[in-house]
């Protein structure tokens, strides 16, 4: 019995000792470990705004968003009308029964159109269906114009053209430059060529 007191006793003490060392290390050694401390926040910076900016900022381009003006709009009109009846004036066929003539009536003054029916009804009597070919394409390069009236309602200008004739099927073509003056006049809304002359 006395034993069995001493061995109990035994256990007890060494069970209060582990308590003890336990109770030891959570208040004294436990608080002074060291604490991994959090991980610092870093604010990431701002991602910079990129703005396009030329290269040479003197030379900026610059949009231009004022509509145009009436004036403006008038000669853009009459200019693309001079270019384009330029190139279809000047091209023909001797095959084509002058129907250059007849398409370009729509654009011409009625002084112009009497103009138009004389030529090519002179032009239809020196011409015969067994003649060779002959025939002439234009192209407008540039414009120049050479006087404007905008309350008068005219224009004149010089487009300068390459042409390109060729004489018979199988000869080679001559390509030359030709100017030619045109006097336009507004009817209405509407230009009209009232004169045209091939320079030499």
């Amino acid at each position: 019995m006395t034993n069995n007191r001493r061995t109990l006793g035994i256990i007890i003490i060494i069970i209060g000792l582990i308590l003890l060392a336990v109770i030891i290390y959570f208040l004294i050694w436990l608080p002074n470990k060291p604490v991994a401390k959090p991980a610092p926040i870093v604010e990431q910076p701002a991602k910079p705004r990129i703005v396009a900016t030329p290269k040479n900022p003197d030379k900026a381009a610059v949009i231009d968003l004022t509509p145009a003006t009436k004036p403006e709009v008038d000669q853009e009109t009459y200019k693309q009308l001079a270019k384009n009846f330029t190139e279809r004036f000047g091209s023909f066929s001797n095959h084509a029964n002058f129907q250059n003539m007849q398409d370009l009536k729509l654009f011409m003054t009625p002084r112009m159109q009497t103009w138009a029916d004389a030529y090519v009804k002179k032009a239809s009597q020196a011409t015969s269906s067994g003649m060779n070919y002959y025939g002439i394409t234009t192209q407008a390069v540039t414009l120049k114009v050479d006087e404007f009236n905008e309350t008068a309602g005219t224009a004149k200008v010089t487009v300068y053209t390459q042409r390109r004739e060729v004489k018979g099927v199988d000869q080679n073509a001559v390509v030359y430059p030709q100017a030619i003056s045109l006097s336009l006049i507004k009817k209405g809304d509407t230009w009209k060529v009232d004169e045209a002359y091939w320079q030499k």
